[in-house]
C-alpha cells in the first residue's frame, strides 16, 4: 500500500543546479529536480561502500523505482510549496497575492473554446482601485494555502570568479565568470527587524513501506547536490514524514463533483450554460506539478497526455509550453539525449461523460501515485487533479 509523504531538504551550503550541462552556463534553477534528486541519493549509497546489486538500491532505484518529486523553495520547514498553474494572471504594476490580486483564466479560456468565440479581452485588464493596467502571466511558487495564499521565489546569490595565471599565480587577463547558486537561507520581516532564518524546499510522493524502510537509513546523513560540490556547495539535509490527510492529493468522487460544481458556477457567469452547449458530464482539471515528457506511438514529442486517451473523457482546453528537458546520466559519465517535454505548471481541462464518478476516481487514483508520460522514476510526469485556484474569482 502506498502513503503520502512530505520530503524536506534542509539548504546547509548555496545550491548550484545548472540548467545547462556546459560549464560555462551561470544560470541556475530556483528548485531541485527529482532526477537530480534521485542521483544524489544512489551516490550517496554507493560512496557508503554498499552495492548496485543490494535488495536496498534495486528497491529504491531500479525494480520499483521511487518516483522521486521536485523539491519545491517555501519560507519554512511547514509550507507545502506548490507551482503556480500557467492559467494564472496579475496586474502588470502591482503583481501578487497582497497587491491587486490573482486571477485564474482556466474557465474564460474553456468558455471561448466551448462557445467558439474570441476570449474576453476584459479579463486582461487589472480590476484593482484605480488600475486598469495590463495582466500578465503570474509564475513560481506558492504556499499552497488558499486562506494565506502567498508566493515565493528564494534568493539567488551571484558569485564572481577570476582565472589564475598559472604562470605568474596572479589574476588572469580578460578571464572573469559569474555562477548563480539558490542562498541557503532567506530574509524576512519580524516587528520592524530583518532576520534571516535557512531555506527549505519540500516535495510530496508515494512510498510503500519497503520503499521507505529502505530510504529511511540514506536520510541520516547530509549528502550534496548539483554542482561545485568539491566546493563546498550543495550540502542539505533530508527528513521524510507522513502526510496529513487534509494534505492529500485532491482525487476522490467527491472532491471532483465538488469542484465540477465551484467550477460551473464560475463558467456560467462567462457563458449562458445550457445542456446542449456544454454536454453531460464532470469537468476535472490536470495540472502538471512538474515536467512531462509525452511521446505519440512513433516516440515523436506531443503535448497531449497519452494516459488520458479514454472513451469516457473529453479534452476540453489545454494551456501548455514546452520545455528542453537535459540530464546527464553519472554512471556511464555521459550526457542523456535531450527530450522535449511539457512544462511544469501547464494545465490540462478534462470532461468525464461516463456513467460513474467512482470509476473516474479508480482511473486517476494510479495516475497520481505513478504521474503520467516517460521517465516517471526520475519525477517527470507527477500531476495534481482540480486544483482550487481555478475555482476562485479573486485569489
Amino acid at each position: 500500500m502506498n502513503t503520502y509523504y512530505r520530503m524536506t531538504a534542509k539548504l546547509l551550503s548555496p545550491l548550484i543546479i545548472q540548467q545547462d550541462r556546459r560549464n560555462s552556463s551561470p544560470q541556475t534553477l530556483n528548485y531541485i529536480p527529482g532526477g537530480t534528486l534521485r542521483g544524489a541519493l544512489a551516490a550517496s549509497y554507493l560512496r557508503e561502500g554498499k552495492n548496485a546489486e543490494d535488495d536496498a538500491f534495486r528497491t529504491l532505484f531500479l525494480e520499483n523505482p521511487v518516483r522521486f518529486c521536485n523539491l519545491l523553495p517555501g519560507k519554512g520547514p511547514q509550507d507545502y510549496s506548490r507551482i503556480l498553474p500557467a492559467t494564472l494572471i496579475s496586474c502588470k504594476r502591482e503583481p501578487g497575492f497582497d497587491q491587486h490580486g490573482v486571477f485564474d483564466t482556466l474557465a474564460a479560456t474553456a468558455a471561448s473554446r466551448i462557445g467558439g468565440t474570441p476570449p474576453d479581452k476584459a479579463i486582461w485588464k487589472c480590476p484593482g482601485p484605480n488600475c486598469g493596467e495590463d495582466m500578465k502571466p503570474f509564475s513560481g511558487f506558492w504556499n499552497g494555502n488558499l486562506d494565506t495564499p502567498e508566493a515565493f521565489e528564494p534568493d539567488i546569490l551571484v558569485n564572481r570568479h577570476t582565472g589564475i595565471d598559472r604562470s605568474t599565480g596572479t589574476v588572469a587577463n580578460a578571464m572573469f565568470f559569474i555562477t548563480q547558486s539558490i542562498a541557503d537561507f532567506y530574509k524576512h520581516s519580524d516587528q520592524g527587524q530583518d532576520l534571516y532564518s535557512r531555506q527549505h524546499l519540500s516535495g510530496q510522493l508515494f512510498l510503500n513501506e519497503e520503499q521507505v524502510n529502505c530510504l529511511t537509513p540514506l536520510l541520516e546523513n547530509t549528502i550534496f547536490v548539483g554542482a561545485d560540490r568539491t566546493r563546498g556547495f550543495g550540502e542539505i539535509k533530508l527528513t521524510l514524514a507522513p502526510v496529513d490527510d487534509k494534505r492529500l492529493p485532491t482525487g476522490s468522487a467527491e472532491a471532483i463533483q465538488s469542484w465540477h460544481n465551484a467550477f460551473t458556477e464560475k463558467l456560467s457567469k462567462l457563458m449562458p450554460l445550457k445542456p446542449e452547449s456544454t454536454g453531460q458530464g464532470i469537468f476535472f482539471s490536470v495540472t502538471l506539478e512538474s515536467h512531462a515528457v509525452f511521446v505519440d506511438r512513433f516516440l515523436r514529442p506531443v503535448l497531449e497526455i497519452e494516459e488520458f486517451r479514454h472513451p469516457d473523457i473529453r479534452p476540453v482546453t489545454q494551456i501548455t509550453s514546452t520545455q528542453t528537458i537535459r540530464g546527464w546520466q553519472a554512471a556511464m559519465g555521459l550526457a542523456r539525449n535531450d527530450d522535449i517535454g511539457v512544462s511544469m505548471g501547464s494545465v490540462y481541462l478534462f470532461k468525464y461523460t461516463g456513467d460513474s464518478p467512482g470509476k473516474l476516481q479508480r482511473f486517476l487514483e494510479p495516475l497520481l501515485i505513478n504521474g503520467v508520460g516517460l521517465r516517471k522514476e526520475q519525477g517527470f510526469g507527477q500531476i495534481s487533479i482540480c486544483d482550487a485556484l481555478h475555482t476562485r474569482e479573486r485569489i
